[in-house]
């Protein structure tokens, strides 16, 4: 069953247009990683500065792995100067039931 993590983002408004522009260029790191499945980055049409990220991968303990790897910490890297601009962060994990 796959394992999905989804990020919810709350960034400052003046900001949202460089968040969103470094989802875009991200370093892509995790597409290669072992267990990964797949991404989808949303950004609400009603609240301009929200931000949701999917986070599929084939199973929880590819996830963790993911998350205490080396790529995890290179790719989060290039957003540290965004970090300030962040208003709220929350994470929640899921099963995916059907696709």
């Amino acid at each position: 069953m796959t394992f999905v993590a989804i990020s919810k983002v709350l960034v400052k408004p003046h900001v949202a247009d460089k968040f969103e522009e470094a989802f875009r260029n991200r370093s892509r790191m995790v597409d290669s990683f072992d267990g990964f499945v797949g991404l989808n980055f949303l950004r609400s049409q009603r609240h301009n500065n929200l931000f949701i990220g999917i986070f599929h991968f084939k199973d929880k303990g590819s996830f963790a792995k993911y998350m205490a790897s080396k790529e995890h910490n290179i790719s989060h890297s290039d957003s540290k100067s965004l970090s300030p601009e962040i208003i709220s962060n929350s994470v929640e994990f899921y099963d995916l039931i059907t696709n």
